[in-house]
């Protein structure tokens, strides 16, 4: 089946024959090799000026004007890039296709970069619709060979990055398992499909299966001793209060739901339908069998590992091919023909006439080692698959909020990699989702000092020392990245953070505004930048924040939660409810968030749903007592002191130095006809908090006039 192609263009020939000009053809070749080699050593700009006399003498070379154009792709400048492409009169190639493509995206230009991925393969699609065998465009392209979109997966797995970005979900979805059939080792993919919220077993792309959390819990060798502890204890004063009132002496956590997050969860999806080749059913033996016939997965991470599928790069030597090709024998994969998704030429032209004679075979290396070549070939694919299996299992449970299954599956992993800066990061994550911030400290810290490079995920260390307020440790964070890493949005966002640590909410802003500058789709400052602008009261800009925090990611829970926050500030309780609602449904397991949902159903009128609500979020977590004062305040107003009461005893139980919840217990004796008990937790409050005694001494003058009804008992 024919490739597609940009514009119609003689076949490249000059390979072949001499060029007008009367050059050699091995001018040429020293050309290429000589651009070749300088951006394999990093003189781009050496690199660059070679090309360019390479494009003048040979100005319809797809070689000579790819590489003159990755040269400016290379330095930065992909508009020039994507113009020497588009204006060369060489033959369009799927190199060239690709990088149009790729330039584009970067651009923003994303119908564009769509466009030309998919152009030829649409052309071509129509033109085979008459055989009736020929089902969806999405099969046509996985049963193609070598894969009509440029560069196969990797082309593949772009479009999955356009829609993503231009709000195409399922279209997105769709091209990551697509990228991720025809290559396994595709971890962005991967990576997309968990954050998207989608559902997915790892042998489906792996041919391998981590084991279940279970079964691991049964037998590692080390056990975590944090997990069984469950959430922390929660701030009980939550930001929905007046300002007036008294606060919990309870750990520094926020009864906001951590705000600064990851994004996770969404409904399972089908995957897209094969044909029966590649649904191949991959062994349940794990990974200590190696069968003479690997499944479907591992035979195309074969390929791809042996330098067989994508194009090489113009660092990479030719004698690879030789050896890739002895690999895939190895494997009892490897034919004369192309395979499944990808190419074996680095300039494929668009009529797909490139010839397989023109890579010389080069010397061949020493033999390996007897130990490495007694190890069956598709043993070395199945360990790294293996390690994608684990943390592609881990990344899922860690997207949907499962994460003391993350930490298991975690700890799974072998001691090399768990001693890594992205599985320690992931560890610090999962322990902040889960409140316990001490263990998040000690993950993110290690992992700073294991991947001093490493900024992703400093962003949540500064957000661990914000919520144990560890000025001096913020601070000193903050010099080292700005020191080391000023040109990152995450660089940015941690001076944010210390700014807004010392209540200085306008100097925190203007860092903020700064990170956003360096990428205007971290959604994660977005988000901190519109608590900012709560913090000031500034409703506002703080909605205008969390909306382009949703625009760039929609599955941002704590966006919606802050949008709900200020619609119940302003009384618009309807609004309130639905954005509590959607922030639930992205963190089912919060109970926080269901918390602030009861409030919300409650001034709503929902009096029922409230209190179901309000139970659901005390059985999440036990210990967060502001499921149960909440409670207490909505049987008070309906007339059930009793209950009331028996949900005070149990709050004041877990914050005995709260004042509100002594003041709630006193107003709730009185109207239970036991005014001596009431003046004794009135007295108590007033003990606890000297501050709010003008309020506490005008319920104590009225203990003994007939009860009234009041709105409800004050927020704690």
């Amino acid at each position: 089946m024919g490739a597609p192609h940009t514009q119609e263009k003689p076949a490249d020939q000059e390979l072949k024959k001499p060029a007008d000009e009367g050059l050699p053809p091995s001018t040429l070749q020293t050309y290429l090799n000589l651009v070749q080699q300088y951006l394999g050593v990093f003189m781009i700009d050496n690199a660059k000026w070679l090309a360019e006399r390479c494009v003048a003498d040979y100005p319809s070379s797809s070689e000579a004007v790819y590489l003159l154009a990755l040269c400016h792709y290379r330095t930065g400048s992909p508009r020039a890039a994507r113009q020497i492409l588009e204006l060369s009169n060489a033959p369009s190639s799927l190199s060239m296709e690709y990088l149009i493509a790729v330039c584009s995206y970067e651009m923003e230009e994303y119908d564009r970069a769509e466009d030309v991925l998919l152009r030829g393969c649409r052309n071509v699609y129509r033109q085979s619709r008459t055989d009736t065998s020929v089902a969806t465009l999405d099969e046509w392209i996985l049963s193609t060979s070598p894969c009509p979109v440029p560069n196969g997966a990797a082309g593949l797995a772009l479009l999955g990055k356009v829609c993503r970005e231009t709000h195409r979900t399922q279209r997105a979805i769709v091209y990551f398992r697509m990228s991720l059939q025809l290559d396994p080792f595709l971890w962005t993919s991967v990576a997309a499909l968990a954050e998207l919220g989608v559902k997915y077993d790892p042998s489906e792309f792996f041919g391998v299966r981590a084991d279940s959390p279970e079964n691991q819990q049964q037998h590692q060798q080390q056990t975590h001793p944090n997990i069984a502890a469950g959430n922390s204890v929660l701030q009980a004063k939550t930001p929905l209060q007046p300002s007036t009132t008294m606060e919990t002496p309870a750990p520094p956590a926020s009864a906001l739901p951590s705000r600064r997050s990851v994004r996770f969860e969404t409904p399972n999806l089908t995957p897209i339908p094969v044909n029966a080749s590649m649904a191949e059913t991959p062994p349940k033996s794990g990974m200590s069998t190696i069968d003479y016939h690997p499944p479907v997965p591992v035979r195309r991470a074969a390929q791809v590992a042996s330098r067989q599928y994508y194009p090489p790069s113009p660092e990479t030597p030719l004698t690879s091919v030789t050896r890739s090709m002895r690999y895939l024998r190895g494997l009892g994969g490897a034919t004369d023909e192309a395979t499944p998704g990808g190419g074996r030429h680095l300039f494929l032209s668009s009529e797909n006439k490139a010839s397989n004679a023109a890579a010389q075979p080069r010397p061949e290396e020493p033999e390996k080692p007897l130990a490495e070549k007694t190890l069956p070939a598709n043993a070395k694919v199945h360990e790294i698959l293996e390690v994608l299996s684990v943390a592609s299992t881990a990344y899922q449970h860690l997207c949907n909020y499962r994460c003391p299954d993350a930490l298991r599956v975690l700890d799974s992993m072998s001691p090399k990699q768990q001693e890594t800066g992205w599985a320690l990061h992931q560890k610090g994550k999962a322990y902040l989702e889960m409140n316990e911030f001490t263990s998040a400290q000690r993950c993110l810290e290690a992992m700073q000092s294991i991947d001093p490079s490493r900024v992703k995920g400093l962003e949540l260390l500064s957000t661990v020392y914000w919520q144990l307020k560890k000025e001096m440790e913020l601070a000193n964070l903050a010099h080292i990245v700005v020191e080391n890493f000023r040109n990152t949005p995450e660089a940015w966002c941690v001076v944010g953070n210390c700014f807004s640590l010392q209540k200085d909410h306008e100097t925190s802003l203007v860092f903020f505004k700064r990170s956003l500058q360096l990428d205007p789709h971290f959604a994660y400052t977005h988000t901190l930048a519109g608590y900012e602008y709560m913090a000031n009261e500034d409703f506002d800009k703080a909605i205008k924040c969390f909306r382009e925090a949703l625009r760039v990611d929609d599955r941002r829970y704590n966006a919606w939660y802050g949008l709900g926050a200020i619609f119940h500030r302003q009384e618009k309780f309807n609004m309130a409810e639905y954005h509590f609602e959607k922030a639930v449904s992205l963190h089912p397991s919060s109970s926080v968030l269901r918390c602030n949902l009861g409030m919300a159903q409650y001034a709503n009128g929902n009096t029922s749903s409230a209190l179901d609500t309000l139970a659901e979020a005390n059985r999440l977590d036990p210990r967060n007592p502001q499921a149960r004062f909440q409670r207490a305040t909505i049987f008070t107003s309906i007339n059930r002191p009793a209950d009331a009461l028996a949900e005070l005893e149990r709050v004041r139980d877990a914050a005995p130095r709260e004042a509100t919840v002594h003041f709630a217990m006193g107003k709730v004796l009185k109207r239970l006809g036991r005014p001596q008990e009431a003046m004794k937790c009135f007295l108590t409050a007033m003990d606890l908090d000297p501050k709010d005694n003008q309020l506490i001494k005008s319920a104590m003058d009225k203990l003994d006039e007939p009860d009234v009804d009041e709105e409800h008992m004050t927020v704690f």
